[in-house]
């Protein structure tokens, strides 16, 4: 027998949330001669001396803002779902540091946006006096 046609069905798939532990390994070199030991650089973090991963600080604030899902919750979700103990204190600091991190963005984000607001007003301006 040999195949006439392929037909196709799609079906969707949620996979479920789970906790990963990333470990990142640094080395350190040292010589017998007696110089001091060298250790290879850290991997970039987005909030540096913490533990969380751009990834989770997106969720956390998915959870929260567009979910209404407070800190305080979300906690306990970790620890009962996941065994993984953060404290709503915990994830309230990583979001006032995400925060500070995108205070560049948000402002350029203004004044691209007054930036347009201003010529669009001109635009409108310059069309009224035609």
């Amino acid at each position: 027998m040999h195949r006439v046609k392929e037909i196709i069905s799609e079906q969707y798939d949620i996979v479920p949330a789970k906790f990963q532990v990333i470990e990142n390994v640094r080395f350190v070199y040292g010589c017998r001669c007696g110089e001091k030991p060298v250790t290879t650089a850290l991997a970039p973090f987005i909030l540096p001396k913490t533990q969380v991963t751009a990834s989770f600080l997106a969720t956390i604030a998915v959870q929260k803002f567009e979910d209404a899902l407070p800190l305080y919750r979300q906690a306990k979700i970790f620890k009962n779902r996941f065994g993984v103990p953060f404290s709503d204190t915990t994830l309230s600091n990583w979001m006032i540091k995400a925060s500070e991190k995108l205070k560049p963005f948000k402002q350029r984000l203004k004044e691209r946006l007054l930036e347009q607001y201003l010529s669009q007003k001109a635009k409108a301006k310059n069309k009224d006096r035609s």
